[in-house]
């Protein structure tokens, strides 16, 4: 099991009967203007062909990426771990996921609805402090 995967799903797509079919509100300003973030983790459609073909080899469309629960895993885990690769820990890859940024630059950044990072890393940070285990360092985890 990859855990920031399943944090990211809690913050993103938590309370959606299917998650793998969520859609999020269409975003009003910046880069994804008019874009809808698809599917269980929220992906920007915009992001899917780049992210498709580092992950798999080949181009989906993002039609093809909400319709497949399977797609969203393998592209979302692969985006993922190369995010943990890069900046070494789950706190920055959830900013990263959220705002484009790691923590550090990421203050201030809102999304559509108002959230900004500070909430999302708050909301991220939840199903790990809720278990009761020990505390592992993410390195350690099992992908």
């Amino acid at each position: 099991c990859f855990p920031v995967t399943i944090r990211t799903a809690s913050v993103e797509s938590a309370g959606t009967p299917d998650p793998y079919k969520a859609l999020g509100p269409t975003v009003t300003s910046g880069m994804y203007a008019g874009e809808r973030a698809l599917g269980k983790y929220q992906v920007m459609p915009g992001n899917i062909p780049q992210w498709s073909r580092e992950a798999l080899g080949y181009e989906v469309t993002p039609e093809q990426f909400l319709e497949s629960p399977e797609l969203q895993e393998k592209i979302t885990r692969h985006q993922m771990q190369k995010n943990l690769e890069k900046y070494g820990n789950a706190d920055d890859v959830a900013s990263v996921w959220f705002t484009g940024r790691p923590a550090s630059k990421a203050k201030g950044a809102k999304d559509v609805t108002g959230t900004d990072v500070t909430e999302y890393l708050r909301r991220f940070n939840l199903p790990a402090q809720n278990t009761g285990r020990r505390y592992i360092p993410f390195r350690e985890r099992v992908l």
